[in-house]
């Protein structure tokens, strides 16, 4: 919205921002190939590459912790692994993109054997999430004021909005900003400000807890546990850190909807061990798996072994939300057809982008984009279908198509 000559407050509740999830030391960025090539798959393509465009020089500069030179993740069974390739490939997608590489042939650039054949994707590859926000709040127009924590929304007398933090003695809250548009990017928390003003509660969504774990160098070697000079992905993952950042492996991570406990916890890491394991195809025996325990309690104990736990927000569809919030239900004229959600009226000047699961890194460049041309009018870098699939308003047009055709019927 910066670039767009748009001048920008951030709200954050903590004293600084990437507190949260966003503090892991890494996470991925990459592309998925399904056989059918529908709205999932072709935003994340977009999206994927989008970021490295943004990241990659990032990196170059020193801003950024990372490696966006590429990116492997399992092609699933060996079984289906033909048919899986031929019909991706059948959809024409350019090798610097994606690429299918057999087992022996994805050994060379990742430094170890994988479990079975994959995908390789060139422009894919992690990067620190931390350091990412920071270098993109580091932009001109952009105000960023800590310990700001919003508890609603107001409208403004004569249009635009009002950020109320804690209610004061006269039970109003203090006002912490005004502006002429909003934007809602607070996952869970942040939906939760939206209650008042739309159906939010209709918007089919999981929060689920993760943990991720971070072996030191020697805790890997005394595990056996191989780091990768590229990551691995499929399910879990693995990403080899740089000695200059403190080297180690971090794997991860666990997906647990409905858990809300903080802590660090022991079965975790074991969990995220095990899917490097499966990663790599291994299936250690249950003296090595006793061995292991007994190591990773003991490095828990003495900070060799460290990870962090976060919530992930994620719809049921898999597809974010971003874009224009929708007038609740008793707001909204009968008389507009609602069946596309373009059609869905909206609450003036609050926008929403929220849901990115698990994928955060990979979407966050080009939705910021798509959003910031959302509102000030300018070119929208998406197609119009992959617009609706993100628009929150689309669970209003499924159910008035659902109500349309059981009329029909």
């Amino acid at each position: 919205m910066a670039a767009q000559g748009l001048s920008v407050t951030v709200l954050e509740r903590h004293a600084a921002p990437a507190q949260e999830t966003s503090g892991n030391r890494a996470g991925l960025f990459h592309g998925v190939a399904h056989a059918h090539d529908g709205a999932h798959a072709q935003l994340l393509r977009a999206a994927a590459l989008r970021a490295h465009q943004l990241i990659a020089p990032l990196v170059a500069s020193g801003q950024v912790a990372g490696n966006p030179n590429g990116l492997w993740r399992g092609g699933g069974e060996p079984a289906d692994w033909a048919q899986l390739r031929a019909a991706v490939q059948a959809q024409g997608l350019p090798a610097a993109y994606l690429q299918p590489l057999s087992r022996d042939e994805a050994t060379e650039p990742l430094g170890l054997a994988p479990a079975g054949p994959g995908w390789w994707y060139p422009q894919g590859g992690w990067a620190c999430p931390a350091d990412l926000v920071r270098a993109w709040l580091d932009s001109p127009g952009v105000t960023v004021l800590g310990q700001q924590d919003v508890q609603a929304l107001a409208p403004r007398e004569g249009g635009g909005w009002q950020a109320l933090g804690t209610a004061e003695a006269n039970g109003s809250g203090a006002v912490l900003a005004e502006a002429d548009v909003v934007v809602v990017a607070g996952a869970a928390d942040g939906l939760a400000l939206l209650r008042p003003w739309t159906g939010v509660d209709d918007w089919p969504r999981v929060r689920s807890r993760g943990q991720v774990s971070c072996l030191s160098a020697e805790l890997a070697a005394a595990l056996q546990l191989p780091t990768p000079r590229h990551p691995l992905a499929s399910g879990g993952y693995g990403i080899g850190l740089p000695p200059e950042t403190g080297g180690g492996l971090l794997c991860g991570a666990t997906s647990q909807p409905g858990d809300e406990d903080p802590a660090l916890r022991l079965t975790d890491h074991l969990s995220n061990v095990g899917q490097w394991d499966r990663l790599l195809g291994r299936s250690p025996d249950a003296g090595e798996q006793a061995r292991r325990e007994a190591l990773l309690a003991t490095a828990m104990a003495q900070g060799a072994l460290t990870g962090r736990v976060g919530w992930r927000l994620a719809c049921d569809d898999r597809l974010p939300l971003v874009g224009p919030v929708p007038l609740p239900a008793a707001q909204r004229t009968v008389l507009t057809r609602q069946e596309q959600p373009r059609r869905v009226p909206r609450v003036p000047g609050l926008y929403v982008l929220s849901a990115l699961g698990s994928r955060g890194i990979t979407l966050a460049p080009l939705l910021g984009e798509v959003l910031a041309a959302w509102i000030t009018g300018a070119p929208v870098p998406l197609a119009s279908s992959l617009m609706d699939a993100i628009d929150p308003a689309r669970f209003i047009a499924r159910a008035a198509r659902a109500a349309s055709r059981t009329a029909a019927d």
